[in-house]
């Protein structure tokens, strides 16, 4: 669109002509151990990452990083992606994961799963998982992933631990 004098602009939301990469992850209970509902120690986290690609042209090379907070388990096995392969964090002692996605079409979407175990009792009494991982493609630099839920860009995704007294 173009104003009255002769700028182009586009709106707010609009596809642009390059590849332009967004990468939102967030954190449910798999597992709730409890019953509590809340997160909380020996409860199974699940973390979904989708990484979307709101440009025209394809995004290649596209490579997912994502370190797990120190005070969780990584469960091997279970990083799963919708495209691409697995290149680390299926394996004994793996700590974070990294996805080779190859490419993203414009204007479509990959999604990267994994699940991680809050140990009980918790290392260090934590309060919180906090999470964030970085994508990267052969024309866009590292982009920080963003919990869908709160304002702004390149939020880490917190999960506050509840802390129940021992019965």
């Amino acid at each position: 669109a173009s104003s009255p004098c002769g700028l182009r602009w586009a709106p707010v939301g609009s596809i642009s002509p390059g590849p332009v990469i967004s990468a939102l992850l967030a954190d449910s209970v798999l597992i709730d151990a409890d019953g509590s509902g809340l997160p909380s120690p020996g409860d199974t986290i699940r973390y979904a990452l989708t990484i979307t690609n709101r440009g025209t042209t394809p995004a290649s090379g596209v490579t997912v990083s994502v370190p797990v907070d120190p005070s969780s388990e990584l469960l091997i096995g279970s990083v799963v992606t919708s495209a691409g392969s697995v290149t680390s964090g299926n394996g004994v002692g793996d700590d974070s994961i990294a996805v080779a996605i190859g490419t993203i079409s414009g204007v479509s979407s990959a999604e990267v799963r994994f699940d991680v175990l809050i140990p009980d009792p918790v290392p260090n009494a934590s309060p919180q998982l906090s999470v964030q991982g970085t994508v990267a493609s052969s024309s866009v630099s590292g982009v920080l992933t963003d919990v869908p839920a709160e304002p702004g860009i390149a939020d880490p995704t917190v999960t506050r631990i509840v802390h129940t007294p021992a019965r």
